[in-house]
């Protein structure tokens, strides 16, 4: 069974850490007064996957009385990581993998958006369990994504040893009064391609730094079509996207005979 979890968010007005007051969060479109309700046998287990669809806000994932194991992120899979709390970037997606008990019952899977109170979700639910009613706000105001999840994450399949070929610099800049954001000084469409060679032997490093004064946030790093692995970690994840906050962060990066790849933040 493998339900998807669609997070967006609906705007209002406007704020700092996700610079946006959005109105409600959604889940598979819907809020938490009347939330998606996914059917599921007593004693089976469930994979969740998880996509933050939103356009600028950071989610906390709560499994409340379930136990979860995270199992893949963007697709990749990892080792089975447990918790009841994980931590999704915008754009970033994570499958977790939960058991319901035996007997009757329902669950929700909650999403707390960074820096907020608001929340959206779905309901796990045996065949004839009855639905809680659940408030779109939490106790009290979630904070900021730290990034501490990646250093638990062990990829199933991790990139093979080998000698980066080239390094990359990338540098995040931006303009919160303006509202205008560049990599390597450079807005969209006004770019300059990064050469690099083809094939899933060329290996690449390249750094994305989120150190401007100006940015007062953090953002999500997207290598599109392409595998990357963390190296500023004990460990690191491997997946296709990484959320970048006020420090430097490494990826080795390997293309997979690919014309074009894209990296946008």
């Amino acid at each position: 069974m493998l339900p998807k979890i669609l997070l967006e968010a609906v705007k209002g007005g406007s704020v700092d850490l996700g610079d946006v007051k959005y109105d409600a969060f959604l889940a598979n479109r819907r809020p938490l007064s009347d939330p998606d309700v996914i059917r599921a046998l007593p004693g089976r287990a469930v994979r969740l996957r998880i996509i933050n669809a939103a356009s600028g806000t950071n989610f906390f994932i709560r499994t409340g009385a379930l136990r979860a194991e995270a199992i893949a992120v963007d697709g990749a899979e990892i080792a089975p990581l447990p918790g009841r709390v994980f931590e999704l970037a915008v754009a970033q997606r994570i499958d977790l993998r939960v058991r319901i008990p035996r007997g009757p019952g329902a669950y929700p899977i909650l999403a707390q958006g960074e820096g907020t109170d608001m929340r959206a979700g779905l309901v796990l639910a045996t065949p004839d369990a009855s639905v809680p009613r659940i408030s779109a706000k939490a106790s009290r105001a979630a904070g900021a994504l730290s990034n501490a999840q990646e250093k638990r994450l062990v990829p199933l399949r991790p990139l093979a040893p080998r000698a980066v070929d080239r390094t990359i610099r990338v540098g995040l800049n931006g303009d919160m009064a303006r509202y205008t954001w560049t990599l390597n000084g450079r807005a969209w469409p006004d770019i300059v391609p990064l050469a690099v060679r083809n094939g899933p032997h060329d290996v690449q490093a390249g750094a994305l730094g989120n150190g401007d004064p100006d940015i007062g946030q953090g953002a999500p790093g997207i290598l599109a079509q392409l595998v990357g692995k963390l190296l500023a970690r004990p460990r690191g994840d491997q997946g296709s996207g990484v959320a970048v906050h006020k420090f430097c962060t490494f990826l080795r990066a390997q293309a997979h005979f690919l014309d074009s790849s894209t990296i946008h933040c």
